[in-house]
C-alpha cells in the first residue's frame, strides 16, 4: 500500500468521499429537521401543552378548562404589538404575565399594573438599549411607552429572538386593564399529569383533553414535524450521491487496474513460487480491504465534520453566535463505513478476476498484452471518425486509440456522468426559475398584504383592511382576495387549507389553475354559488384518497372535523405544492373559527412602483406588510436558488473526483501503450507527434464526453421529471443549451492539463527498454 504514494492517496480519497458524503446524507435531513424544531423546544420552555379559546370570545377563564390529564397551568395574555419605528416594521410579541424570574442576567418584573417590561439582552444590544430606557409600542393602533426594568438570556421564550420580531414580558395587569379582559386570559400554558412522554403518547394526551373540552383547544407545545417536504430533497441528495459514488468506482476501478499493471513482475514472482491466481486474488482484495477500511475511518470523521459545518451553516440563529447541537448518529457512521466497505470491494473486485486469464510465463517476463471488447457503437463512431480523419495522422491513430483502449472510454464515462449531472442540475434550476417566475406571471394581482395579526379588537385587522382597501380609488375592488390559511387533515391526510371569496380567488389565480376555463368552469360556478359544505380540492389528493366529483371528504382544522362535498377538482401545479384545498372564507370562519386572513392579494388601477410607499403606510398601522408582485417572485427565486446551490455541490464534487480519475487514468494508459509509442517511434513519430497524438485522444475523449452527456442530461431531466411527479410537485425541467458551452470548455480545461504530466513523460520512451524482447 505505500509504494506509491499518489495511487495510495487516490483510492483513499476516493473511499473516505464516498463514506464522507454517505454520513452527511443520511444526518442531513436530521440537522434540517432540528433547525426548526429547536427554537420551538426552547420557546416551550418545558411546558408540554398551551390552551386557546375555541369559541367567538377569545378571553376564557381557568374554571373553563377541564383539568383532567393537566397541571401546573399558568394564564397569560398574549398581544401582538409593532414597535414605533420610523425606519421599518419591527414586530413584537407582548406576553402579559404575572411573574417572571428566569434566566435574569439584570433587573426584574415586579407584580403590578404599570408599564414596566423584560427584554432580551440580545435585543438590548442591538437597539442601543438598557435597564430604565423606554420601547415605544403600537398597541391596536395606540402608542404606549414601556419601561425597561429587566435583561434576560436569549433563552426559552426570548430564544428566537430577532432583530424584527421579538418576544416583551410585560405586566398581566397591565394588558388585563388595558384590553377589558377581566381577569381573563388568552393563553394558558400547562403540563401533563404524566412525565417523560413519546411524541405519540403527547398526541394522545392532546386528543383526550381536546376530546375533555368544548370551550378551549390545546395545542402541544412539543412541536411536531411533518418532513414530508423533505422527502424529496432526501431523494434528490441520494441520486447526487449516487452520481458522485458511480464515479468513485470507475476511479478505484482504474486504480487497481494501474496497481495490477505496476505489479506484474512481482505477481509473476509470486506464480513463479507457487502462488496460485486465487491466492493472488486474495491478496489484492485483502489490500483493497484495507483501502476501504483507512477510507472508511477517515470518511466517518470527515463526514462528521462535514455535518458539523452544515449544522452550524443552517442553525437559524448563527448571525447571534448561537448554534444547533450537532448529534453524530453511530448508525449513520455504520452504514456509512459499511457502504464504504462494500463499494471499494465491488470495485476492486472486476480488475482482480482478471488475474485469473493471464498466462503465467507471460506475467513472469512481463509481456501481458491487454486485449479489450469494443462495443458495437463504439466500433460504428470511431470507423466514421477514422475516415473522416484519415489525411490526418495525430486525429487518426487517436480515435482507433479510443476504439481500442479501455482507459481512454472510462475517462469519457467519467466525463459524461458528471458532466451530465451538472448539465441536469443547471437545467432543474434555470427551470425552476422559470416556472416560479412564469407562476408569479399568470397569478392576476399586484401587492400581498401578509404579517395580518390579530389587535383583539371588535373588528378583525383583515375586516380592517379590507375595508381601507374598498374605499381606496386605486383599487379594484372586485380584485381584493382575503386568504384564511391554515394547516388541517383531509380524511386524515396533511394538507394546506385555504378559505376564499370564490369569486375573487378565482380571478387570482385563474390564468395559472384555469377556474373559469370551460373544463373548470362549471364546476367552480357549483363552488361559487353553494351555502352548503363545499370543498375544491387538487388532482393530486383527489388521486391520493381515491375521490371522483360529488364525495364527500372530512375536513379536520384545529382539532374540528367536518364534512365536506367535493365540486371541483383542479390541478394547482406547484401551488402550494398542490397540498391544498379551498373552502369558503365563511365556513372557514364559522365552523373553525380562524379570525384573520394569512394575506390579503389586490389589483390597483395605476402603476405599482409609484404606490408602493402608499400602501406600506396604510399597512403599517396595523402591523401587517405588503409586499408587490414582484418582490415575492424575486424572493422565491432567492429561496430556490439557495436549495439549487446545496444539490449543485453534489455535481462539483463529482466533476472535481472525476478530474483527479482523469489524472490516473491518463498515466495508466499511457504506461500500458509504452511499447506501442516505442513502436511507432522506431518507425519514424518524432517527440512533437507523439505529444500530439497524446493531446489528441484526450481531447478527444473530452469532446466525445460532451457530445454523449448531452442525450444522458436529457434522460435525467425526464427522470428528475418524473420524481417530482410522484411527489406531486409536477415541474418541467428544460434542458439548458447554454450550460453546454460553459461546463464543456470546462471539461476541455480539465482533460488538458490533465495530460500535462503524460506529456511530460513521453519525452523519455527507450525504443530499445521497450522492445528488447521483441
Amino acid at each position: 500500500m505505500l509504494e506509491k504514494k499518489g495511487r495510495l492517496f487516490l483510492l483513499i480519497f476516493s473511499i473516505m468521499l464516498s463514506c464522507a458524503l454517505m454520513v452527511m446524507s443520511l444526518g442531513l435531513i436530521d440537522t434540517i429537521v432540528e433547525s426548526f424544531t429547536e427554537p420551538m423546544k426552547k420557546a416551550a420552555a418545558g411546558r408540554d401543552i398551551a390552551i386557546s379559546s375555541n369559541t367567538e370570545e377569545i378571553f376564557f377563564k381557568e374554571e373553563d378548562i377541564n383539568k383532567t390529564g393537566i397541571k401546573n397551568l399558568d394564564g397569560e395574555i398574549d398581544m401582538p404589538a409593532v414597535v414605533d419605528d420610523e425606519d421599518e416594521m419591527i414586530y413584537t410579541n407582548l406576553r402579559g404575565m404575572k411573574s417572571y424570574d428566569k434566566d435574569m442576567i439584570e433587573g426584574s418584573l415586579k407584580s403590578s399594573d404599570n408599564t414596566d417590561c423584560i427584554i432580551s439582552k440580545r435585543i438590548a444590544d442591538e437597539r442601543k438599549l438598557k435597564v430604565g430606557d423606554k420601547l415605544n409600542v403600537l398597541i391596536s393602533g395606540e402608542k404606549k411607552e414601556l419601561k425597561i426594568t429587566g435583561l434576560a438570556t436569549a433563552d426559552g421564550i426570548f430564544y428566537s429572538d430577532e432583530t424584527k420580531q421579538f418576544t416583551v414580558v410585560v405586566n398581566y395587569e397591565f394588558l388585563n386593564k388595558l384590553l377589558n379582559a377581566n381577569g381573563a386570559y388568552n393563553r394558558v400554558v400547562a403540563d401533563y399529569t404524566k412525565d417523560n412522554l413519546s411524541p405519540d403518547e403527547l398526541d394522545k394526551e392532546l386528543k383526550k383533553f381536546n376530546k375533555n373540552n368544548e370551550k378551549v383547544i390545546g395545542t402541544n407545545l412539543e412541536y411536531n414535524y411533518d418532513s414530508e417536504g423533505d422527502n424529496m430533497i432526501q431523494t434528490i441528495l441520494y441520486i447526487m450521491l449516487g452520481i458522485v459514488c458511480v464515479v468513485c468506482v470507475l476511479i478505484i476501478r482504474g486504480v487497481f487496474r494501474l496497481i495490477i499493471t505496476e505489479r506484474m513482475q512481482t505477481i509473476g514472482t509470486f506464480m513463479s513460487q507457487g502462488a496460485t491466481k486465487k491466492k493472488v486474488q486474495r491478496m489484492l482484495l485483502l489490500e483493497a480491504f484495507l483501502y476501504a477500511v483507512v477510507g472508511a475511518i477517515i470518511g466517518s470523521v470527515v463526514g462528521c465534520g462535514g455535518l458539523a459545518i452544515l449544522t452550524r451553516l443552517i442553525s437559524p440563529y448563527k448571525k447571534y453566535g448561537i448554534y444547533n447541537e450537532v448529534h453524530f448518529n453511530p448508525v449513520h457512521i455504520a452504514i456509512g463505513c459499511a457502504f464504504a466497505v462494500i463499494l471499494s470491494l465491488y470495485s476492486a473486485h472486476a480488475p482482480i478476476r482478471k488475474i485469473k486469464k493471464l498466462q503465467v510465463k507471460e506475467v513472469i517476463i512481463n509481456r501481458v498484452e491487454v486485449h479489450e471488447k469494443t462495443g458495437i457503437i463504439t466500433r460504428f463512431l470511431t470507423g466514421i471518425g477514422a475516415k473522416l480523419f484519415r489525411g490526418n495522422t495525430s486525429m487518426f491513430l487517436a480515435i482507433n486509440n479510443i476504439r481500442t483502449s479501455k482507459l481512454l472510454r472510462s475517462n469519457i464515462k467519467l466525463l459524461t456522468i458528471s458532466l451530465a449531472a451538472i448539465l441536469s442540475i443547471v437545467s432543474s434550476s434555470t427551470s425552476m426559475t422559470d416556472v416560479v417566475v412564469g407562476a408569479y406571471e399568470d397569478m392576476e394581482y399586484d401587492y400581498d398584504i401578509g404579517n395580518i395579526i390579530d389587535s383583539n379588537a371588535t373588528q378583525s385587522t383583515t375586516d380592517s383592511l379590507i375595508n381601507e382597501l374598498k374605499n381606496d380609488k386605486n383599487v379594484k375592488a372586485d380584485s381584493i382576495s382575503p386568504i384564511y390559511g391554515t394547516e388541517g387533515k383531509l380524511n386524515g391526510k396533511s394538507l394546506g387549507v385555504y378559505g376564499v371569496e370564490p369569486k375573487a380567488y378565482g380571478r387570482y389565480l385563474n390564468s395559472y389553475v384555469g377556474f373559469y376555463e370551460k373544463d373548470l368552469k362549471d364546476d367552480y360556478q357549483k363552488f361559487i354559488d353553494s351555502k352548503d359544505n363545499v370543498i375544491v380540492i387538487s388532482t393530486s389528493y383527489a388521486k391520493k384518497l381515491d375521490k371522483k366529483l360529488g364525495d364527500t371528504v372530512k375536513l379536520t382544522v384545529n382539532e374540528k372535523e367536518n364534512e365536506f362535498k367535493i365540486v371541483t377538482i383542479a390541478d394547482f401545479k406547484l401551488y402550494n405544492s398542490g397540498m391544498i384545498c379551498l373552502i369558503n372564507q365563511e365556513k372557514m370562519k364559522s365552523l373553525y373559527g380562524l379570525r384573520e386572513a394569512r394575506g390579503i392579494t389586490f389589483e390597483i388601477v395605476k402603476d405599482g412602483a409609484s404606490m408602493d410607499k402608499k400602501y406600506q403606510q396604510m399597512t403599517k398601522k396595523y402591523g401587517a406588510t405588503v409586499r408587490s408582485k414582484e418582490e415575492e417572485k424575486q424572493l422565491n427565486v432567492e429561496n430556490n436558488a439557495v436549495m439549487m446551490k446545496m444539490f449543485s455541490a453534489f455535481a462539483y464534487i463529482a466533476l472535481g473526483v472525476a478530474a483527479i480519475g482523469i489524472f490516473n487514468n491518463i498515466t495508466i494508459c499511457f504506461m500500458q501503450r509504452r511499447k506501442e509509442f516505442a513502436v511507432m517511434t522506431s518507425v519514424g513519430m518524432n517527440k512533437s507527434k507523439r505529444r500530439n497524438l497524446i493531446l489528441a485522444e484526450n481531447m478527444m475523449c473530452a469532446v466525445w464526453s460532451v457530445i454523449v452527456a448531452i442525450p444522458i442530461a436529457f434522460a435525467f431531466n425526464i427522470g428528475i421529471e418524473s420524481l417530482l411527479k410522484s411527489m406531486d410537485t409536477p415541474m418541467p425541467v428544460n434542458f439548458d443549451p447554454k450550460a453546454v458551452l460553459v461546463y464543456g470548455l470546462v471539461v476541455i480545461g480539465i482533460v488538458i492539463v490533465a495530460s500535462l504530466s503524460a506529456l511530460k513523460k513521453s519525452k523519455n520512451i527507450s525504443v530499445i527498454a521497450e522492445l528488447k524482447y521483441e
